[in-house]
C-alpha cells in the first residue's frame, strides 16, 4: 500500500538535514551499535503498542484487531523503529515511511493527541539506548551528535504522522464540500442516489459505499452502489448464500443489530469490528471474504422524522468510522443527504440491477411511444395528444415510467426526451401520409430542469426542423417536482420557446402551492390539473369537484387552457366538462394506444356529453357548484334571486331526464331553492346544499356500483 504522495518527495525537509547527514551516519554504522538494533526496535514496538492497550482510549481499538493483524502492527512498527536507527536512511525515505505509518494509525481510529503522548515514551527509549551504546565521557561528543540527530528524527516521524492525520480531515471536508454542492444542484433522483454514493466512496478507507430502502416486508434492497469493491459486495451478497439485510424482524417482530437500530432510532450506528459482532454472523464469512471490517449506517429522515432509506458505507479497517473526525462526517452527511432526499422526489425501491437493466434498455433504444387523446371538452374534438414513453423489455412486455424513469440520470432523461421526439415527429409524418387530413398536435414531457438546459433546447430544435414538423405542433409538459426559486430564468427560456412556436405547459396544477406560483410567474400556454386531485373524487367527490372548480376557474381568469387529466369515469368527464374545463384526458375516453391504432380511434370517436344538461349524477352536482357561485354573486341584488332561482338549474335538468320527479333528491333541490332568497350564507340554504351535494355523490356510488357489476 503506498500511501506516500509525489509531494512528499519535494516538500521541504531542510531543517532535519543535520539529523541524517554523514557524521550521524558513521556513529550509527558502528558494527556494536547496529548488533543490537534489532532486538532493541522488537522489544521497543512491543513496549508502545503495550502501552497503547493499556490506555483507556485506545484499548478498545486494538481490542478489535485481529491477533495476526496486532502482529503485523508490531513488526512494521519493529521495522520503523529500525528506519529511525538507520546509518543508510534518507530524510525522504524516512519521512515517507512514517507516512504510511500514520495512515494506517488514521485509519484504524488513533488519534493524533494519543499518538503524540506515546511518542514520548517513544523519545524517551531512544535517549535511553543512545545512552546505553555510548555510556563513556570520550563519546560526549558521538553521544549529543547522536542524540540531537535522533530527536530531529523524532520529530519529523510525528510531523509526517500529523500529516497524515490532518490531509485525511481535509479531504473529508472536500468530500463534504462536494457533497454539499450536489445537494444544491441535484434535480434528479437517479443522479443524486449515485452521485451522493459515488462521493461518499472517494473518502481514503471506504470500499462500498451503497444507498438502499427496506421493501415491504422489511427487507433491504440495494438501490446504488459504488466503491473499490461495490460490484463484488453486490454478487457476493446478493448471492443465495447470503440472506437479505432487514429492518425489520419477521412478523413486524424488532430486528436486533447495526441496520436495524439505526433504522428504529434515527440515529447513524457504527460497528467497530463485523467480525466480533453476533447480530453480522450471517453475513460475516461473505464480508470477510471481501476484506469489509467496520461498517457505517447513517439513516435518511423524512420531515416527519421516520427512516425512509439507508446510507451504508464499508471500510476494511476496524474502528474506520469510529474516528471523531468520521463520525462528525456521518452525521452530517445524514442532514445533508436526508434534507435533499426530501426535497427530490423518489419512486418505489428498485434495486441496483434492476436499474442497470432499464438504462441498458434506453441505450439499446427499446423505447415505444403510447399516444393518450385529449378532447375538447366543450366541442367533443380531439385535436391534441400526449406521448407516453414505455421501455420494451427483453421478454417483449411494456415497463412503465413509473418503474424505470427512477433509474434514468439526466443523461439518460435527455436520451429519453431525444428518442421519443424522434418518434413522435415519424408518427406525425406517417398520419399524414396515410392521407388523413387530421394534424393533431402532441405533447411531450420534459424533465423540471430541462427548461433552461441548452442541451434540450438542442435537441428539441434541431430535431423538429430536421423532420420538417412546425413547432406549433410540439407542446412541452414541464413536471415540477421542487419549489421552483428561478422564476425570471425559467421565465425567459420559456419566452423564447413560444416565440420559436412551441406551446410549454405546467403539467400537475395543484400537487404543491409552489405550482400555483410558477403558473402566477411564468407564461405558460396552458395547465393540466394534477390527476391525484381528480382521482380523490372516488373518495370525497365534493372536495375534488371543488378543487376543479376553482382551479380551472383561476387558470381561465390568467386567459391559460385548461387540461383535466386522470378522468377514469364517464362522470368525471361530464362534471370536468359542466365545469369548463376546454381539455381533458383520462382512461375513460380512451387507454394511451400505439401510432398505428390512433387514426382507427379517432373515426371511431363519439362524443355524448352536453356541459348544459348533465346526464350523471357527478355532472349535476359540477353543475350544483356553478349554480351557487353564481347565486352568491346575486346576494347584493335580492329582488333578482326570485328570477333567478325560477329558472331550471343544472340539478333540475338531470332530475327531468331521468324521471326523478318527487324523489327525495327532488324535495330536496325544491327545499333549497326555497331558502335560496335568503342569502348564500342562510344555515338552512347551507344545510340542504350540503345535504343535496350528499346525496348526489351517493347516486354516483350507486351508478358505479351496478355498472361495475353489470
Amino acid at each position: 500500500m503506498d500511501v506516500s504522495s509525489d509531494s512528499d518527495e519535494t516538500r521541504d525537509l531542510s531543517s532535519y538535514d543535520s539529523a541524517y547527514g554523514e557524521d550521524v551516519a558513521a556513529i550509527l554504522a558502528d558494527p556494536a551499535i547496529q548488533g543490537v538494533v534489532a532486538g532493541a526496535t522488537a522489544r521497543f514496538a512491543e513496549r508502545f503498542y503495550d502501552t497503547l492497550f493499556h490506555r483507556d482510549s485506545t484499548s478498545q481499538i486494538l481490542s478489535r484487531l485481529e491477533p495476526a493483524e496486532v502482529s503485523h502492527l508490531k513488526r512494521r512498527f519493529a521495522q520503523h523503529f529500525a528506519l529511525l536507527l538507520s546509518p543508510n536512511v534518507t530524510k525522504h525515505a524516512h519521512y515517507s515511511w512514517a507516512r504510511k505509518i500514520g495512515v494506517v494509525h488514521e485509519r484504524i481510529g488513533l488519534d493524533l493527541p494519543t499518538l503524540l503522548e506515546a511518542y514520548h515514551s517513544y523519545q524517551d527509549e531512544v535517549l535511553a539506548l543512545v545512552r546505553a551504546w555510548l555510556p563513556g565521557e570520550a563519546q560526549c561528543r558521538q553521544r549529543e551528535i547522536l542524540v540531537s540527530a535522533l530527536l530531529r528524527r523524532t520529530m519529523l516521524d510525528m510531523e509526517a504522522q500529523s500529516l497524515s492525520h490532518d490531509e485525511a480531515h481535509g479531504k473529508l471536508s472536500a468530500i463534504i464540500s462536494r457533497l454539499t454542492r450536489l445537494v444544491r444542484e441535484a434535480a434528479n433522483s437517479a443522479d443524486f442516489l449515485q452521485g451522493g454514493v459515488d462521493t461518499l466512496a472517494r473518502v481514503d478507507g471506504v470500499d462500498v459505499c451503497l444507498v438502499a430502502r427496506p421493501d415491504a416486508r422489511g427487507l433491504l434492497r440495494i438501490e446504488v452502489v459504488s466503491g473499490a469493491a461495490g460490484i463484488r459486495y453486490l454478487d457476493t451478497l446478493g448471492g443465495a448464500d447470503c440472506p437479505p439485510m432487514r429492518v425489520r424482524g419477521r412478523g413486524g417482530a424488532i430486528a436486533a443489530g447495526t441496520i436495524a437500530h439505526a433504522w428504529r432510532d434515527g440515529v447513524p450506528q457504527v460497528c467497530a469490528a463485523i467480525s466480533l459482532d453476533a447480530t453480522w454472523e450471517p453475513w460475516q464469512a461473505a464480508l470477510a471474504d471481501l476484506s469489509l471490517r467496520s461498517v457505517a449506517v447513517v439513516p435518511l429522515i423524512d420531515e416527519s422524522g421516520q427512516s425512509f432509506s439507508l446510507l451504508l458505507m464499508f471500510s476494511r479497517w476496524p474502528s474506520f468510522f469510529n474516528a471523531i473526525a468520521r463520525w462528525d462526517m456521518l452525521r452530517h452527511v445524514q442532514q445533508l443527504l436526508g434534507h435533499a432526499a426530501v426535497r427530490i422526489e423518489h419512486g418505489a425501491v428498485l434495486a441496483a440491477p434492476q436499474r442497470e437493466s432499464y438504462r441498458r434498455r434506453l441505450r439499446d433504444g427499446a423505447v415505444r411511444m403510447l399516444y393518450q387523446p385529449i378532447v375538447d371538452l366543450q366541442a367533443g374534438t380531439v385535436g391534441h395528444l400526449e406521448a407516453l414513453a414505455r421501455l420494451h423489455s427483453s421478454e417483449g412486455t411494456m415497463i412503465s415510467p413509473g418503474d424505470f424513469l427512477p433509474a434514468l440520470g439526466n443523461n439518460d432523461l435527455l436520451q429519453l426526451f431525444e428518442i421519443g421526439l424522434q418518434h413522435v415527429c415519424r408518427d406525425l409524418h406517417a398520419w399524414g401520409e396515410s392521407g388523413s387530413e387530421w394534424e393533431p398536435s402532441i405533447s411531450i414531457n420534459l424533465p423540471a430542469h430541462a427548461i433552461t438546459d441548452d442541451a434540450y433546447r438542442d435537441v428539441l430544435i434541431e430535431t423538429v426542423a430536421k423532420a420538417g414538423i412546425a413547432p406549433e405542433r410540439i407542446h412541452l409538459e414541464v413536471l415540477e417536482t421542487q419549489d421552483c426559486v428561478a422564476f425570471d430564468e425559467r421565465k425567459d427560456h420559456i419566452m423564447a420557446l413560444r416565440k420559436m412556436g412551441f406551446r410549454v405547459v405546467q403539467d400537475d396544477l395543484g400537487s404543491g402551492h409552489s405550482s400555483l406560483l410558477r403558473m402566477n410567474a411564468i407564461p405558460f400556454d396552458g395547465v393540466k390539473i394534477d390527476q391525484g386531485l381528480v382521482r380523490s373524487a372516488f373518495e370525497d367527490p365534493s372536495r375534488a369537484l371543488e378543487f376543479i372548480c376553482h382551479l380551472t376557474a383561476l387558470a381561465r381568469n390568467f386567459g391559460i387552457t385548461v387540461t383535466v387529466e386522470g378522468l377514469e369515469d364517464p362522470a368525471l368527464v361530464e362534471a370536468a366538462a359542466v365545469l369548463g374545463a376546454e381539455l381533458g384526458q383520462g382512461y375513460a375516453i380512451s387507454r394511451p394506444i400505439p401510432a398505428a391504432e390512433v387514426l382507427q380511434w379517432r373515426a371511431r370517436f363519439r362524443w355524448n356529453i352536453d356541459p348544459k344538461n348533465p346526464r350523471t349524477p357527478l355532472g349535476a352536482f359540477a353543475g350544483y357548484l356553478l349554480w351557487r357561485q353564481q347565486h352568491k354573486a346575486l346576494e347584493h341584488w335580492p329582488e333578482l334571486i326570485g328570477h333567478f332561482v325560477r329558472f331550471p338549474c343544472a340539478v333540475q335538468r338531470y332530475i327531468d331526464y331521468h324521471g326523478l320527479h318527487g324523489s327525495a333528491l327532488d324535495e330536496l333541490l325544491k327545499e333549497n331553492h326555497a331558502v335560496a332568497s335568503q342569502g348564500a350564507a342562510d344555515p338552512e340554504f347551507l344545510r340542504t346544499g350540503r345535504d343535496l351535494k350528499v346525496l348526489l355523490g351517493q347516486h354516483w356510488r350507486q351508478q358505479r356500483a351496478i355498472e361495475m357489476t353489470a
